[in-house]
């Protein structure tokens, strides 16, 4: 019989791997959102680019801070 620890130590390790990949595809995800405003900001002029630019570059990295946070936590 496997004792309860090893079972718990396997199932945490198995979430933390989760949350690495998911936090991991969230950065891909907002550096496609900064290369979409790009291309929305070059396309359409409405006067607020900049704002829109800094809103995604900021997005980006606090979800790169979230990903090295966790990774170090984890």
């Amino acid at each position: 019989m496997i004792p309860s620890s090893q079972i718990d130590s396997t199932i945490l390790l198995f979430i933390k791997f989760g949350m690495i990949t998911l936090l991991s595809l969230y950065v891909i995800f907002a550096a496609i959102v900064i290369k979409q405003v790009n291309v929305m900001t070059d396309t359409l002029e409405v006067g607020f680019e900049k704002p829109i630019k800094l809103v995604s570059v900021l997005h980006f990295t606090a979800s790169v801070i979230v990903l090295i946070f966790a990774l170090f936590t984890i």
